[in-house]
């Protein structure tokens, strides 16, 4: 009879304690059908994954270590419909971390996302697809995921937040510093306002070698300074960012993005936007707009489908042929 009662207590404890874990695997699923046509005409017709948000699945979980305190995490990886092929190098390429959580906040450590990164698409039209002409338009070469991070955002103060992320330069040399990437950002959200503040900046080689030099420009993002606000009537969500993008050899580029969204009845949206980007002290100087048309519907609460279509085009200042480039898309995307 003890043997039986002390199974019972062992067993409802084991209980009690799962019941204060949680693991849940979850996904997205977005592939779309695209017609392009680059800068230099010529036009294909594609298979293509991710129009509106990238493909992926994770696994992610806490557990209650009481007091108010827990420990989470998350495993991210991106891939392609298309092919099934993942989406970069690395298992977990989207996200890998453990961190602690509570009142005071939360702090991640790991493969995580930048603090820019959190507040880099949150005022972006056409639901951030590769519709929004930001993506075809702006200077956009900051590392998302640098890796052997350091993360902390704070608890919301009447919807003020604020986050900090350091990822650790691990490549230091007798001729070379380490590379770091520090990055911030400060939200504030209450009802219909939503703005936001985010800067991430690359530490600066030292040194460069012959090879590092070539292909600066291609490999090394260094300040980026992001502004957002929204404001949503219901009727229509108006929406803008302005971006400063600054790279190695201190070439500039000023730009900025504008869109609306229209809910019509309970499943379709419409969505338009225009961005724009100059880049200053540079001999071209080249001038680039985009403007990007879609719509969106909603087949369930997990499940929706979308098409539109983006139009660019890039003029130097100093003289020079206009290019023009054109995406038209249809896409599904659902989510598990």
């Amino acid at each position: 009879m003890k043997k039986s009662l002390i199974a019972l207590a062992v067993l409802a404890s084991t209980g009690a304690a799962m019941a204060q874990s949680s693991v849940a695997l979850y996904g997205i699923i977005d592939v779309n059908l695209q017609s392009t046509k680059t800068t230099g005409g010529v036009r294909q017709n594609l298979l293509e994954s991710g129009g509106v948000n990238g493909s992926r699945w994770g696994l992610k979980g806490e557990e209650d270590l009481g007091g108010g305190l827990k420990t989470v995490f998350k495993l991210e990886s991106g891939f392609n419909v298309d092919t099934g092929a993942g989406s970069s190098a690395g298992l977990f390429n989207r996200s890998a971390y453990a961190g602690l959580a509570g009142s005071f906040g939360e702090v991640r450590f790991g493969n995580v996302r930048t603090a820019y990164d959190d507040v880099s698409i949150t005022t972006d039209p056409l639901w951030d697809s590769l519709l929004a002409p930001a993506y075809s338009v702006w200077n956009q070469n900051y590392t998302a995921t640098p890796g052997n991070s350091i993360y902390y955002v704070t608890p919301s103060f009447s919807g003020l937040t604020a986050a900090v992320s350091y990822a650790l330069g691990e490549n230091k040399s007798a001729t070379q510093s380490a590379k770091g990437v520090a990055a911030f950002n400060v939200q504030y959200e209450s009802g219909p306002i939503y703005a936001s503040l985010g800067y991430q900046e690359n530490k600066k080689y030292q040194n460069f070698t012959a090879t590092e030099l070539a292909n600066a420009s291609a490999t090394m993002s260094k300040k980026d300074t992001l502004l957002n606000a929204s404001y949503d009537f219901g009727v229509a969500k108006l929406q803008g960012s302005y971006s400063r993008n600054e790279t190695i050899f201190d070439v500039k580029a000023d730009q900025f993005q504008v869109g609306v969204d229209v809910p019509v009845g309970a499943a379709l949206v419409l969505s338009t936007g225009y961005a724009y980007s100059k880049d200053k002290d540079d001999a071209a100087g080249a001038k680039r707009q985009g403007l990007g048309l879609g719509a969106k519907y909603s087949l369930s609460k997990r499940t929706f489908v979308y098409t539109g279509a983006v139009f660019a085009e890039s003029k130097p200042q100093a003289g020079g042929d206009k290019t023009k480039s054109d995406i038209f898309t249809l896409g599904l995307n659902h989510a598990f």
